[in-house]
């Protein structure tokens, strides 16, 4: 879990044990009262756990497959000039970290 997950947790279990308002929730976590309130029913109807992310931990649905990404970069590596395959298969934003981090 992140560290922004902890804190939130440990947040909104300081809200419900009334240790803490919602006002300084917000404060803390730097949402509104409105979200606070939120998080605050969530927590209390399904636990505290219920309040992150609830795709943390998955792939994402759009993840290039291993073998395409590696061709799209060989292939741009040796046609500098002509991206055009590459850029049809992935992003430009895609294609700039994955160039990045081979130059790194």
């Amino acid at each position: 879990m992140s560290e922004k997950g902890t804190r939130k947790i440990t947040i909104i279990g300081q809200l419900i044990e009334k240790n803490i308002n919602t006002k300084q929730a917000a404060e803390l976590l730097e949402l509104s009262t409105r979200q606070i309130m939120r998080l605050k029913a969530e927590a209390n109807a399904n636990g505290t756990m219920s309040i992150l992310h609830k795709n943390r931990g998955r792939k994402p649905s759009n993840t290039l497959p291993g073998k395409l990404l590696i061709h799209s970069l060989d292939y741009t590596n040796q046609n500098l000039m002509d991206t055009t395959f590459a850029i049809q298969q992935m992003s430009l934003q895609k294609m700039r970290e994955y160039m990045f981090r081979q130059v790194l």
